[in-house]
């Protein structure tokens, strides 16, 4: 459904979209209640300035951490790992602050949530690698560093339907 055999996908009837942003815009012309890009201006360019911030300068601090422990390349990257922790842990803290009356943006989830739980809930899967408890980061549980975090973590994966929409290869590792 991709053309480049990659997820997320939506498929509607004959219409699929994918990449995560266009999936997310979709939803919310599709099912306007709730507003994922918010109800105003502003509340949509908050969310907007959260997604791209997140993309520009989050994802990239994440993954130079996950990535090598994802792809079992710790042991020729673990300088460069390290090196990228503390980056990391700056980009978190930045959302820990940011988690408001238990979102990123607003009264209620919004496409910011869902854009940026994925690379969060990237972070406990790649420390649960072989190897990566030796980096002693402090990085887990994610709740005991990032308290707001950890809360706004949970109530996404509270949320009707979540269980639906975890990839089954994580749960083997």
């Amino acid at each position: 459904m991709n053309p480049r055999g990659k997820v997320p996908v939506v498929r509607d009837g004959d219409y699929a979209v994918y990449e995560s942003l266009a999936v997310l815009t979709y939803l919310d012309r599709k099912y306007p209640e709730v507003p994922l890009f918010g109800r105003t201006p502003e509340e949509a360019g908050r969310i907007m300035c959260t997604i791209m911030e997140h993309q520009c300068y989050g994802e990239p601090a994440i993954s130079a951490v996950t990535r090598p422990l994802l792809f079992g390349r710790l042991e020729v990257s673990r300088d460069g790992v390290l090196a990228a922790v503390p980056t990391m842990m700056e980009e978190l803290e930045k959302l820990d602050a940011q988690v408001g009356d238990g979102w990123l943006v607003g009264e209620a989830i919004s496409a910011a949530d869902l854009f940026v739980y994925p690379a969060i809930k990237t972070i406990e899967r790649a420390f649960g690698k072989p190897g990566a408890a030796e980096l002693e980061t402090g990085i887990l549980p994610i709740a005991g560093r990032f308290p707001k975090l950890g809360a706004w973590m949970a109530k996404i994966e509270a949320l009707p339907g979540y269980e639906g929409t975890y990839p089954p290869h994580w749960r083997d590792g």
